[in-house]
């Protein structure tokens, strides 16, 4: 971002909100709350690396930072953060509000989303999310109200003064972590003033009733309908080597609600400590972006997530999927690479093909190849699930040398299917037939009646609470009746022109391949294809490369989506031991 900031003061009945205000005035600023006994500068590496489109406004919070402290006789309760965002809105007139938020911040946040969940349009969630009932609660919160009315009570008295190293020093090990010493100054400067008796020595500023907030009134239920609430995109990254704050179990089912609510809410993994965002304020600004790819018929949209300076592995979904398919995968790849999963033509969020034309199976390879001439790549890496995973082997068969290295999920070789003919004839119909519909309006279901079709698909059972992952993309709420909605994909992808593909090919192409492949076969699926072209084709690739292997993963034709974890931990691997990451593999965006 090439603007500096300018230091902003909102009125308060207190006094005042102190606060850093990036990019134009005019435009309503994305909010940022900052942690336990933090301030501000906590965001200071972090929002000069964001798009300089947008305008962002971190604050800190009352008894923070440079802002006033809360009135004497008062305590700091949980719910302060909200009631300053609310103040803040109301100040600058914003009837809605996009927020971002560190740790305590983070809670804070989402006590606001479930009293005012139709006023935020967007909401980052730090390594924290709900807010927690802490164990032994009223033992715990009898001595933060003692130790709150004991600070109140010595509020005249001068605190000792410590030298800036000191400071420095005690400010390295916040919250279990340990941050590079050269960036504890960002957190520490809006925290002390230099002592007006002892030069050379400094105190603390904020207030320390802070330390000893009132943490009552926030329960499992409480947070479950804050989650069951919220209808914005939700985006919580979470640092690997950071505790849960809250109980595991309960991050995940809210994590759970709140995507069923929007397609776009995902979790995220950084590798790093509770201020990855401080530390490592590259990674955390790059996680995640929507993305617009053009060609000649429109666009292709697509999740980035990582640096986009850096070649991305390329996702490609499976048949009518989108990529929501990976939306749970994804985030649990090394945090060195990036990734880029895409909507084919005619599914999730892309635009169709052009009228009178037929999709074919060799739609994703041209789309590949778009790609990478309109991203400047000499190579690219594929992973593909399914009828992706098929498609992915085709590009590999007319570009054997342009891929570096391929993962296939549960297929790998284009099949030629029986009665041919026939079968073929019934999708040149259908297609046709869908072409000269294209005009009328599709029949519209309930939303639970859409979650039950996508649960059984490809002869597969998903589990509800995962099948938004798949749904989103490819609905639409009907302008005509509330409540019901209807697919927004192309019906003409169901009909695909299979033709071309025969044992022979599938075996060129094997002999062809340079690249290692990993193929992940769930156990409770079927082949497609036939299983001992498949085993042959798997054995000529493994000549071919030594890092080529077959893994079986417990589970269904959807694991890589409903058994993640562990899907990514193979990928992981692989990707590892195939050293993608040794060398910065860089793209053009």
């Amino acid at each position: 971002m090439t603007q500096t900031f300018r230091e902003v003061q909102i009125p308060v009945p207190f006094g005042v909100i102190r606060g850093k205000w990036y990019g134009p005035t005019n435009v309503r600023p994305i909010l940022f709350i900052h942690g336990f006994n933090d301030n501000s500068g906590s965001f200071d590496r972090v929002i000069p690396l964001l798009p300089t489109a947008g305008s962002y406004l971190a604050i800190d919070l009352p008894g923070h930072g440079l802002s006033s402290w809360m009135p004497s006789g008062t305590v700091y309760r949980l719910n302060d953060a909200a009631i300053c965002i609310r103040r803040v809105m109301k100040i600058y007139g914003w009837p809605k509000v996009s927020l971002v938020g560190h740790s305590f911040g983070a809670m804070g946040c989402f006590i606001f989303i479930g009293l005012y969940p139709d006023k935020v349009d967007l909401f980052v969630a730090l390594d924290a999310l709900q807010a927690s009932h802490p164990a032994g609660l009223y033992t715990r919160l009898a001595s933060h109200f003692d130790r709150s009315i004991e600070y109140d009570d010595s509020n005249g008295r001068k605190p000792p003064g410590l030298t800036y190293d000191k400071m420095l020093s005690k400010a390295r090990y916040p919250a279990g972590s340990t941050i590079p010493i050269e960036l504890c100054h960002h957190l520490l400067d809006r925290n002390i003033r230099e002592s007006s008796i002892l030069p050379g020595t400094f105190h603390y500023t904020f207030d320390s009733r802070t330390k000893h907030p009132d943490l009552s009134g926030w329960s499992r239920e409480t947070n479950l309908e804050t989650a069951r609430a919220i209808k914005c995109p939700v985006l919580v990254i979470k640092a690997t080597d950071s505790i849960y704050y809250g109980d595991d179990e309960e991050f995940r089912r809210l994590l759970d609600e709140m995507g069923r609510n929007n397609s776009l809410t995902r979790l995220v993994a950084i590798e790093g400590n509770h201020y990855v965002h401080l530390v490592d304020a590259e990674s955390v600004a790059n996680t995640f972006r929507e993305v617009q790819i053009p060609v000649p018929f429109g666009v292709i949209r697509g999740k980035w997530y990582g640096p986009t300076n850096v070649r991305p592995i390329l996702f490609i979904h499976g048949y009518n999927d989108n990529s929501g398919s990976y939306d749970r995968l994804i985030p649990l790849l090394p945090t060195a690479g990036s990734y880029l999963a895409i909507d084919l033509p005619g599914h999730g969020l892309s635009s169709w093909m052009p009228s009178g034309t037929v999709y074919h199976l060799t739609d994703a390879t041209i789309c590949i190849r778009r790609i990478m001439k309109i991203y400047g790549w000499s190579q690219v890496s594929l992973v593909g699930h399914s009828l992706g995973a098929m498609m992915c082997y085709i590009f590999l068969g007319l570009y054997p040398d342009k891929v570096d290295l391929f993962v296939a999920l549960d297929a790998l070789q284009p099949s030629y299917p029986g009665e041919f003919y026939k079968q073929l004839a019934f999708h040149l119909d259908r297609s046709i037939e869908y072409d000269d519909t294209k005009g009328k309006k599709p029949s519209g279901f309930t939303y639970d009646k859409m979650l039950s079709r996508v649960r059984y698909s490809a002869g597969t059972t998903i589990p509800k609470e995962l099948c938004h992952h798949l749904l989103e993309g490819n609905i639409r709420e009907s302008s005509v009746l509330p409540g019901t909605f209807h697919y927004t994909f192309d019906s003409r992808t169901k009909y695909l022109d299979i033709s071309g593909w025969s044992r022979e090919t599938n075996l060129e192409t094997a002999r062809a391949l340079k690249c290692p492949v990993l193929v992940i076969k769930a156990t409770e699926s079927f082949y497609y294809g036939d299983e001992e072209e498949f085993k042959r084709l798997l054995h000529e690739m493994g000549r071919n490369n030594s890092l080529t292997r077959l893994v079986a993963i417990e589970g269904n034709h959807y694991v890589h989506l409903i058994e993640a974890e562990r899907v990514a931990s193979v990928i992981g691997k692989f990707l590892n031991d195939c050293k993608r990451f040794e060398e910065i593999v860089v793209g053009k965006l």
